[in-house]
């Protein structure tokens, strides 16, 4: 029994100040919207850009054109590396997901090229890719 009291009391003694907890992985940045031309292009990152690990983002068109491709380059603004293609998966009209893996932390710039049936939109994004 006594021995059961060492080894509790310093395990509730932890909990209670947070020493045992481990630290909170930091959250995706908010939607970014543009608007132009009477369509909305939103970015929203569904996990934190991180280096070395895939990085997911959501871009979604609306109202969503009939025909829309969509292509895009993550390229690191500080050093001269080549820029690292994005890999696109289609969900439905005007809504894609796209996923990229940043080969180093720092600070990149992801370019969308958006094209519909007669329009093309190129927007430019800050980046900041996490350790």
């Amino acid at each position: 029994m006594r021995r059961l009291k060492w080894v509790t009391l310093p395990l509730i003694l932890l909990g209670l100040t947070g020493c045992a907890s481990a630290a909170t992985p930091p959250h995706p940045a908010p939607a970014v919207s543009r608007h132009e031309g009477g369509i909305t292009i939103t970015l929203r990152w569904l996990t934190v850009p991180t280096e070395l690990r895939a990085a997911t983002f959501r871009l979604t068109v609306s109202p969503p054109p009939s025909r829309t491709q969509v292509s895009g380059t993550l390229t690191m603004t500080e050093m001269s590396m080549p820029p690292v293609p994005v890999t696109w998966h289609h969900l439905r009209l005007g809504q894609f997901d796209g996923q990229v893996v940043p080969t180093m932390a720092g600070p990149w710039r992801l370019t969308l090229v958006i094209r519909a049936t007669h329009r093309i939109w190129r927007e430019v994004y800050a980046v900041n890719v996490a350790n």
